[in-house]
């Protein structure tokens, strides 16, 4: 009995794909002759080219797994990082690091415990490490002699937020009141004006208690223009505590209390809370305070006065931003990104760049007419006209360069202020005026790869993690930023890192994960369909066949959504047609293929033995490899065309169709989407199939059911691969949105009844009619 060539026979031969067999004649039936040929053709019949040899083949394959299985056992992960409770070990800095425990009263000083948050950086670590030997760095005291090469911003542009402020400390040398009548009221009136007279100014604020004293005098308009500079992001509270704490003597419940106070009267009054934290005066920063932020809603952080070998130190490895994470926090709440100023104080001879001599040419209220102090290095500024403004604007972007190096991004951040500073509209107007030339200027210049403009915190912060986004996490863009390096002579080392690199950046549920794949595949088809395709770009550059050949792995493995998709509509095409999925094969094809199939097991096996992956975690990647195969890979492939051959844009939203159901809550939560029709429809067809096979083999007898195995096999493989798909989709208590039903139902009823309607195999004859004829045949 042939087992897996297929039911009946109707002509054309046994299968849907092409045959390896010779086409025979049919001849008539005839007897054999002797016991002899009837063993014979026994023998034949075990050995014969049909798909009973691949059902032997197939056993073989399994015993062979079973037994590197219980050879080897089940394989163990290589980390404990899924444990919930870590043990952290003292490590060296690393050159890489961008996390930093948070404990004790400096940046994240403190004694590790025996249960402590993963971190790369402490502070006890920098000072047990930093020998304090207070070099002179020359024009940078308290640093080293920046230089650059010029080309670190080739591939993207330097982009510079320049952020106007002024410190208004709450009684210092004279009263909070003195302050406020002679300056503080002003310089708000000032804000109010100047940047109401153009809309790319913009300026940062701190302390509420000058701000609510002021409000209260002022008219009805400066209160509406005001408010809306802070609306249309002119004006940004930063803090927004009732003063600047002191982080040293403060106890937390003070703390808690004027910051509490500033941002209910922010919020009650102008209708805003701030996100981000101001703390440039302070004398050292505490943990505390830290986490009292983050407690609070804060996202970010700027500070500045830390010890300055402190800073060399951290700028030396571009760690000066990082993740400021409590030393005890093991799963990692507290967590609030922290931006470090890297000179000496927050005035404008410290802030533009490593030289201050040159960056006080630049502060503008110095010159002539205004009461602060000349530059003590001798050079005064001077006003920026026509004449001197490519010399001006080259000069201050140097110092915007050699900052930048100290960074890891290409944002930079410039504050431009000092201690109650824009108290009159003509110091305003001055400093505003001849930076927006040197502005103009360089932004106009496309050359010099550089864009600079007037910024908030929240500005910079939100363009410095948009870049970082795209350095750091999985994305095309990061595929074809690794291919052109190799091209140019680059080389990377494979790096392990000791802690999850990219923790929590994976979606919850099944639907955004199908939409973040989506996003990451269109990119792939991009990069394939551009002349930056690994196929065909960079031929002679020195790329090792191997890395060619992973990047183009990288950009190809969309487009196997389409032969996936074939291979999981056949089997419930062979269960309707009654025809398999392979043709008969000739003996050496039969050894090709049983050999390709445990090739493949044996290296599946191998792969979960190297990595450390256990079976489970394989089987579950095999899983949503189909899943995402069927779904978000070829819609990739069709948005890819569209977009590029036709300049057609299309986007697949989601939308939530969460339930209550607790098991499925999470994992499981559903929400809309167009990538969720292909599965659901393969799924019903698959069933359908399965329902018409049995059918068909109760109808037909015994000899049926031979062949429906090898077809039930290949359909309920379909079937146990799309199972988490399906459990998601029945086991919610409000079920699936009904379009996924009705749109799924509706294609695979289409499918079946046109496959049953047109059924391709049955072959096609030109010659005469041939009708029954019961007994009177002649």
């Amino acid at each position: 009995m042939d087992f897996f060539s297929g039911g009946r026979r109707v002509g054309g031969g046994g299968g849907l794909l092409p045959s390896t067999a010779a086409t025979a004649k049919v001849k008539p039936a005839r007897k054999s002759s002797s016991a002899s040929s009837r063993r014979r053709g026994r023998l034949r019949d075990v050995l014969s080219p049909t798909s009973t040899f691949f059902l032997i083949g197939l056993s073989i394959s399994f015993l062979f797994f079973v037994a590197v299985v219980v050879l080897y056992g089940v394989p163990n992960p290589l980390s404990s990082s899924h444990s919930k409770h870590r043990i952290a070990r003292r490590r060296p800095l690393p050159s890489g690091g961008a996390s930093s425990d948070g404990s004790g009263g400096g940046m994240a000083g403190g004694e590790m415990i025996a249960a402590a948050a993963v971190v790369d950086i402490t502070t006890k670590d920098l000072y047990d490490r930093i020998e304090f030997l207070d070099v002179d760095g020359g024009a940078w005291k308290q640093g080293w002699k920046v230089t650059f090469a010029g080309n670190e911003w080739d591939d993207e542009k330097l982009k510079v937020f320049v952020a106007p402020h002024s410190h208004n400390d709450p009684g210092w040398r004279l009263t909070v009141e003195e302050y406020y009548q002679r300056q503080s009221r002003y310089i708000l009136d000032t804000i109010v004006e100047s940047l109401s007279k153009d809309t790319r100014r913009k300026f940062i604020w701190e302390e509420m208690s000058y701000l609510e004293r002021w409000w209260r005098e002022a008219s009805g308009e400066k209160k509406e223009s005001f408010i809306n500079l802070v609306k249309n992001g002119q004006l940004e509270i930063v803090g927004g505590g009732w003063v600047m704490n002191d982080e040293a003597n403060s106890h937390y419940f003070a703390i808690i209390e004027q910051i509490t106070e500033g941002n209910m009267w922010l919020n009650e009054t102008i209708g805003v809370i701030p996100k981000n934290s101001w703390a440039i005066d302070p004398f050292g920063y505490s943990a505390t305070m830290a986490y009292l932020l983050r407690r609070m809603g804060f996202r970010n952080m700027l500070i500045q006065r830390t010890h300055y070998e402190l800073k060399k130190e951290l700028a030396l490895n571009k760690n000066l931003e990082y993740i400021w994470r409590q030393s005890w926090d093991m799963d990692e709440t507290t967590d609030i990104f922290v931006h470090m100023m890297p000179f000496y104080s927050y005035d404008i001879p410290h802030t533009c760049g490593p030289e201050p001599a040159i960056c006080c040419q630049f502060d503008f209220a110095r010159m002539r007419g205004f009461s602060y102090e000349a530059c003590p290095w001798k050079f005064d500024p001077v006003e920026t006209n026509s004449n001197n403004v490519q010399e001006r604007a080259m000069t201050l972007l140097d110092q915007y360069r050699k900052k930048s190096t100290l960074y890891r991004t290409n944002t930079l951040l410039v504050p431009l202020g000092d201690d109650f500073r824009y108290v009159s509209m003509d110091e305003a107007e001055v400093q505003f005026r001849n930076y927006q030339m040197i502005f103009d200027y360089i932004n106009s210049n496309p050359s010099l790869n550089a864009e600079v403009k007037f910024g908030t915190l929240e500005d910079y912060f939100g363009t410095l993690r948009e870049e970082a986004e795209r350095r750091n996490f999985s994305r095309p863009g990061d595929i074809l930023t690794g291919f052109k390096m190799h091209c140019h002579g680059w080389r990377s080392i494979y790096c392990v890192p000791t802690r999850p690199a990219f923790k929590g950046s994976a979606p919850l549920n099944l639907s955004d994960r199908l939409h973040q794949v989506l996003r990451w595949a269109l990119g792939s088809v991009e990069i394939f369909l551009s002349k930056h395709c690994p196929l065909w770009y960079g031929y002679g550059s020195g790329l090792k066949w191997l890395e060619r050949m992973s990047y183009i792995n990288a950009t190809v493995y969309p487009w196997t959504s389409i032969p996936l998709l074939a291979y999981c509509t056949l089997p419930a095409v062979c269960l309707l047609t009654g025809k398999f999925i392979t043709p008969e094969l000739s003996n050496v094809a039969s050894l090709w293929f049983l050999s390709l199939f445990i090739c493949i097991f044996a290296t599946s096996i191998l792969e979960m033995r190297w990595s450390g992956v256990g079976i489970d975690d394989w089987w579950r990647n095999e899983q949503f490899w189909v899943i995402g195969g069927v779904s978000s890979h070829l819609f990739a492939v069709f948005q890819g065309l569209l977009k590029v051959l036709a300049g057609i844009d299309t986007n697949f939203t989601v939308t939530t169709k969460a339930g209550d159901d607790e098991e499925f809550s999470e994992l499981y939560t559903f929400k809309w989407t167009t990538l969720l029709i292909p599965p659901t429809t393969l799924l019903i067809v698959n069933f359908i199939g399965v329902v018409a096979g049995v059918s068909n083999a109760i109808n037909n007898g015994y000899e049926s059911w031979g062949p429906l195995f090898g077809k039930l096999f290949f359909s309920f493989w379909v079937i146990v691969h799309l199972y988490p798909f399906l459990k998601g989709l029945v086991g919610r208590q409000n079920r699936t949105p009904t379009i996924v039903i009705v749109w799924s139902i509706l294609l695979a009823s289409i499918f079946s009844l046109l496959w049953v309607r047109i059924d391709p195999f049955l072959p096609k004859s030109d010659g005469p009619l041939l009708e029954e004829c019961g007994l009177d045949c002649s």
